[in-house]
């Protein structure tokens, strides 16, 4: 079982006066305060029937919490642990608070011991200037502060930042790190990382910057406006709530906006994409990529690759790009654009609304439009349908369902395979 750490401030003001306490054995019953170097370094723990032996181990108690403390050496009060270290065994879990402001020109060091009451191998934990540092171990780090820096190192790390504008670094090995509220900056560093920019609850709020670095990261960015980038492999990203900025990087990606106006990139990769709610913008990149708007007015770009894009419901703009694409505009009036390749057009008579869909490159002899669900028999029904305009070929399918096909002229289509009727 890894240790649990925790750090706030304390003004100095509010620091008592230290009890030095000598010997090769340091015990606290009553008091709470004790000294582990020459007096000048002092840290205080609050519990019951402590003692240590010569080496630093808790013999018998229970730590609540600890506090250390940096100030000015000469006045003989208490200051952080420098140059010494602190063991702790027998407690798997305990909360820790150290004051990291700097008073004077003293800047001191902390070489921290900990380890499971079972493990004779300690991990070292080192403070300087304000800044928290995991072990070779898995830690468990807590912020609390208003402005932490905490860097997991090497091992699973939990990471919770607390509130303030903070940041989180998870290191080496798979991680797990929540931002809590305030505007929070967080890296997962290698390994399959699992980062929640907001931590649980209506009330964490802030617009948050994470990435995953490299491995199969879980990035989920909760309320605010938040940006999320992938990084290498295979990640899964969720914006969740409010107006998000998702990036999948390199890898086979899963990206979901949830509900806020979105925007949405793959990158490289063969990558699925889901705006969500409300008006979003979805950009598959290079890659066969899936890419579906959901509820609200979207923009999709499948980008290079033969990629499958839905517009879902809502008045959507659908563009293939490079490749064979599929593109199918869903519920509303659409407008498609297939770009490059032997794209496919889907029109679905499963939208019982009125709608005007908009096909503007139809290709002749490279593309095909598949009208489903519409009661037709075969394409030449289809083509009783259409009649040539200025804008192309219109297909009334119903008194208030249409359909534009530009740059083409029925007689073109006739007997052509361009048309798909089920």
């Amino acid at each position: 079982m890894p240790s649990f750490l925790q750090f706030w401030s304390v003004p100095y003001r509010d620091i008592a006066e230290t009890l030095f306490m000598g010997g090769t054995t340091v015990t606290s019953s009553d008091s709470t305060q004790f000294t582990l170097t020459n007096g000048t370094y002092t840290v205080r723990v609050s519990g019951t029937n402590l003692s240590f032996d010569a080496n630093g181990r808790m013999l018998t108690g229970e730590i609540d919490h600890y506090n250390t403390y940096e100030g000015d050496p000469s006045l003989g009060k208490a200051v952080m642990i420098a140059d010494s270290n602190f063991t702790l065994l027998d407690r798997d879990t305990f909360n820790a608070a150290f004051d990291l402001a700097r008073a004077g020109s003293m800047r001191a060091a902390v070489n921290l011991v900990m380890a499971d009451w079972a493990q004779e191998n300690y991990s070292h934990t080192n403070y300087s200037g304000g800044y928290m540092k995991g072990t070779i171990r898995g830690d468990n780090l807590f912020g609390g502060g208003p402005s932490d820096f905490i860097f997991g190192g090497i091992g699973e790390d939990v990471i919770v930042l607390g509130s303030g504008h903070d940041e989180g670094y998870g290191g080496v090995d798979r991680d797990w790190i929540y931002g809590g509220s305030g505007d929070d900056l967080i890296y997962g560093g290698a390994g399959d990382d699992n980062i929640w920019a907001d931590d649980f609850g209506p009330a964490y709020l802030g617009d948050d910057e994470a990435y995953g670095g490299a491995g199969n990261d879980g990035l989920t960015g909760g309320r605010g406006r938040d940006s999320l980038f992938g990084g290498a492999d295979n990640d899964f990203l969720n914006g969740e709530r409010d107006n998000d900025l998702l990036n999948g990087g390199t890898g086979n990606d899963s990206i979901r906006g949830g509900a806020g106006f979105d925007t949405l990139t793959g990158g490289d990769g063969n990558d699925s994409l889901d705006g969500g709610i409300d008006n979003d913008r979805l950009s598959g990149g290079d890659g066969d990529d899936f890419a579906m708007g959901g509820q609200g007015d979207d923009r999709i770009d499948g980008g290079a690759g033969n990629d499958t894009l839905q517009g879902h419901a809502g008045v959507d703009s659908l563009f293939g790009g490079d490749g064979n694409d599929t593109l199918n505009g869903g519920l509303g009036s659409d407008e498609m654009t297939g770009g490059q390749g032997a794209d496919r057009f889907v029109i679905s008579g499963a939208d019982t609304q009125p709608f005007t869909d908009y096909i503007d490159d139809f290709e002749l002899g490279v593309d095909t439009i598949l009208f489903a669900n519409f009661g037709l028999s075969s394409t030449d029904e289809l083509l009783a349908l259409g009649i040539d305009t200025a804008d192309g070929v219109l297909f009334t399918l119903s008194p208030n369902r249409w359909v534009v096909v530009a740059g083409v002229e029925v007689l073109q289509l006739s007997g052509s395979d361009d048309l798909i009727v089920s």
